[in-house]
């Protein structure tokens, strides 16, 4: 009796094997309409990191060639950042007079357009 049990669990182990759970390495939330938090599930979860300092980013936009333009004032200058799919750092566009980026724009042909505050 004791055998036929034991050939039983083996086979329901075999037919139901275990399922892996995976939880996101951070908790999402939203913001309600009257300005709290809710915890959220999900709704991706991040491939990779861009390891580069990224303080003061007013503005993303992502190309039809897949390039990831960041716009960023920090330390009273501008400049739009450029990165690849993979998040390698390409280039990077500064001007002296650029000082408040906060908004880009990049047409079909690859020109790039800034909003610049400081200058308005």
């Amino acid at each position: 009796m004791k055998k036929r049990w034991i050939i039983i669990a083996a086979i329901i182990l075999f037919i139901f094997p275990s399922m892996t759970v995976k939880a996101a390495p951070y908790e999402s939330f939203v913001v309600d309409k009257d300005g709290g938090y809710r915890y959220s599930p999900s709704l991706y979860e991040p491939a990779y990191m861009i390891d580069y300092n990224l303080n003061g980013i007013t503005d993303l936009y992502v190309s039809q060639e897949n390039l990831l333009y960041v716009a960023r004032t920090d330390a009273g200058h501008g400049e739009i950042l450029i990165f690849d799919t993979k998040g390698n750092y390409i280039r990077s566009i500064v001007d002296d007079e650029m000082k408040s980026v906060k908004g880009i724009f990049v047409d079909p042909e690859g020109k790039v357009y800034a909003v610049d505050y400081s200058r308005a």
